[in-house]
This record gives structure tokens, C-alpha cells and sequence, in this order.
């Protein structure tokens, strides 16, 4: 029988074994606990669906957190299914295809396309409001054909995503698997294709994703991305070498049918079927108040007045011209500065600015130059070490 001493010191070495793993960084590489498919099951956590009509073939599948639902698009059949449990309450809707395309199209509709027995064909199928009773319906009064939007096979590689009414999709649009083309249709604009048969453009691609990615907060040059591979044309030897590509699409090209210069005013005008813009040649403010910034900007709409950088005019129109300084072709600001408070070696010297770091630690060193033909170059020093260039 062990004795009371005997007992507390056990105990005591419990609590110190505890404290020794606590104190040490676990093993990431491995989960705490590892639930085998049955446990999960009997713990209520895991939900599974099954076609009832037997294998699923699932080739397309959209979440819909307003509608609250899962479409699956598989063999011949489009399911909606709960997102509280997949497995209860689910519906099908008959597409008589491979659902190779699923997108929202607006509030109450999904755009769908399929295979269709290799002859592709889309269709809308009316989900309803968030507040209404659960709808599920094809309208196969609107189906439409779908080439260039879907494969014709259900194998093929394929991509696709839609961006207002219009859909992109990267695919295999013969018969034969051949034809490998990124396609803009369904909307309001006028479907385009890349060129047929160019194997600069296309090289059996293998297509991997599409998406839409803002360049600014003007919609009007937002991008379509196409990421894929493809056979490069440029490998040597006729080697079977595969490159990853990145295609760019305009989401709204709009052609320009007009441009006009007015050499007075100094500004562009263009012309396209939707509107007509504007665009000054000159924005000498940019370019700061220095006689020497001003000249280096080598900008034939502004010269240096004396005082700032501003329009220049044609000689007599609004000043003299022995008050304007500019040097356009090659932009000599000790020259032209020259008697301006100017100092030449002045353009010699660089600006510096000083960031402050912890060794060990990730620093973000931020630097825009004003000019895009500025080099920058940064300096590390340690304590009273003399500083490297890094």
C-alpha cells in the first residue's frame, strides 16, 4: 500500500509532466484527434448525398447562401439541395445532359448548360425569392443553343464565369475536340471568339479557372483572367514542353469610332457608339513647382514660366517666349535652369528616407518614386555598423 508521501509525490510529478508538454511547441504537422468515417456519422456531423438514380457523375457545383441551397449538376440531372443537412429535402430538376455550367443569373434564375447528347444547349431554371416557397423549375421554354458556352463533352476542359449578362468561357467548342477557343456570349454585346484555328493564341490548353479582378474602382476596366497550360510553340526541339498561361479579357470593350485633335485647345476628343470623352494633353501641376522638374519631364504641352510649370503656348498666343523654358528632346535642366536659383550638381542628389526595422522581423520598405526612371536602392545598417547596400 502506497503511503501518503508516496501518493502526493505522483501527484506532484503528474502535474509536473503536464506543465513540461504544455511549455513545448506541439508537432503541427500531426491533428490532436482523428475521427475515423464512422464516428463522425454517429456524432451527427457528417451528411451525405447520394443520386437515387445511382452514379452521380457530378461536373458542375454552385453554393447559394441567399437561396440557401447546393446545385449539384450531374448525369442527365440538376439537384438542389439543403444546406442545413444535403442529404433531406433535395430536389432534381431533368436536364437530359452533362451540367457542365451553373451560374447565377440574377435573383430568382440560374443559367445552366449541358452536354445534351453532344449537342450543347443552356438553359434558366427559376429558383424564386428568398421569402417564397422553395421553387425548382426548368424553363425549357427558354432554352437556347449552346455552343460556344458549353463542350461537347462532358470530359472536355472547360471554364467558365458570368459577369453581368454576359458569360466567359474557355473551351472546346467542336465536335472533335479541336477548337480551342475563350468565347464572350449570352449578353447584350455581340459574341466574340479568339481566332479560329491559331495556335499562337491557344496550344491545347488545358483550362484550370476564370476569374473576374477589379484593376481600379472603375467598373469599365474590369478584367477577365483565363488561367490555363498549354503545348509551348517556343520549346525547342519539338520538346513537349507546358507552359502556364494567363489570358486577359476586357469585361466591356467599347470600340472607338472617332478621335479628333484640337490643336488650339490642346485636347482629344473620342468617339464610341456609347459616349464621347475628353482628354487635356497638358496636367503641368503634376510635375511640382521646381524649374528643373518641370524640364526633365521633357513635356511638349509644358514649360517652366519662371514662377511654375505651366501650358505652354504657342509663341505670341499668350506670353513670350524668352520666359519659357522647356528642352523636349533632351530634357537639359542645367541649361535651361540656368540663372533660376538652379544648382547643377542638385540633380546629382538623391533623396533618402529612412525606415526603422526589428532585426528578425518583417519590415514593409515603401518607396514610390515620382519619376518611373528613379532608381531605388536600399541601405541596411546595424547599430553603429557602416551601412550595405542590400
Amino acid at each position: 500500500m502506497a503511503s501518503a508521501g508516496h501518493i502526493i509525490t505522483l501527484l506532484l510529478w503528474g502535474y509536473l509532466l503536464e506543465l513540461w508538454t504544455g511549455g513545448h511547441t506541439a508537432d503541427t504537422s500531426h491533428p490532436r484527434l482523428r475521427l475515423s468515417h464512422k464516428e463522425l456519422l454517429e456524432l451527427n456531423r457528417t451528411s451525405i448525398f447520394h443520386s437515387p438514380f445511382g452514379f452521380l457523375d457530378l461536373h458542375a457545383m454552385l453554393l447559394d447562401e441567399y437561396q440557401e441551397r447546393l446545385f449539384v449538376g450531374g448525369r442527365d440531372l440538376v439537384y438542389s439541395l439543403s444546406l442545413e443537412r444535403i442529404s433531406d429535402g433535395y430536389r432534381e430538376s431533368e436536364c437530359a445532359n452533362y451540367v457542365r455550367v451553373l451560374h447565377h443569373y440574377n435573383r430568382t434564375h440560374l443559367l445552366t448548360c449541358g452536354t445534351g447528347a453532344f449537342d450543347p444547349i443552356c438553359a434558366f431554371i427559376r429558383v424564386g425569392y428568398h421569402l417564397e416557397d422553395p421553387l425548382f423549375h426548368l424553363e425549357s421554354h427558354r432554352s437556347e443553343r449552346g455552343r460556344g458556352r458549353c463542350p461537347f463533352d462532358p470530359s472536355s476542359s472547360f471554364i467558365s464565369t458570368l459577369i453581368g449578362s454576359e458569360l466567359f468561357a474557355g473551351l472546346y467548342s467542336d465536335y472533335w475536340g479541336r477548337d480551342a477557343a475563350i468565347f464572350r456570349s449570352l449578353g447584350r454585346l455581340a459574341h466574340i471568339r479568339t481566332e479560329h484555328d491559331d495556335e499562337r493564341l491557344l496550344k491545347e490548353p488545358k483550362f484550370v479557372g476564370s476569374y473576374m479582378i477589379p484593376d481600379n474602382e472603375d467598373r469599365d476596366d474590369n478584367k477577365v483572367y483565363f488561367f490555363f497550360t498549354e503545348k509551348a510553340l517556343e520549346a525547342e526541339n519539338n520538346a513537349h514542353t507546358v507552359y502556364t498561361r494567363v489570358g486577359r479579357l476586357c469585361v466591356d470593350p467599347v470600340p472607338i469610332i472617332s478621335m479628333e485633335i484640337s490643336s488650339k485647345r490642346q485636347q482629344l476628343y473620342i468617339g464610341s457608339a456609347s459616349a464621347v470623352a475628353q482628354v487635356r494633353f497638358h496636367h503641368c501641376d503634376m510635375y511640382g513647382t521646381a524649374c528643373a522638374d518641370c524640364c526633365l519631364a521633357r513635356d511638349p504641352y509644358c514649360a517652366w514660366d519662371g514662377i511654375s510649370c505651366s501650358r505652354y503656348y504657342p509663341t505670341g498666343t499668350h506670353a513670350k517666349r524668352r520666359f519659357r523654358r522647356q528642352d523636349v528632346r533632351h530634357g537639359n535642366a542645367a541649361q535651361q535652369c540656368f540663372g533660376q536659383q538652379f544648382i547643377g550638381d542638385a540633380l546629382d542628389k538623391t533623396e533618402e528616407r529612412l525606415a526603422y526595422g526589428i532585426e528578425n522581423n518583417s519590415t514593409l520598405l515603401e518607396c514610390t518614386p515620382r519619376s518611373l526612371q528613379a532608381k531605388v536602392i536600399w541601405f541596411v545598417q546595424k547599430g553603429r555598423e557602416t551601412r550595405k547596400e542590400e
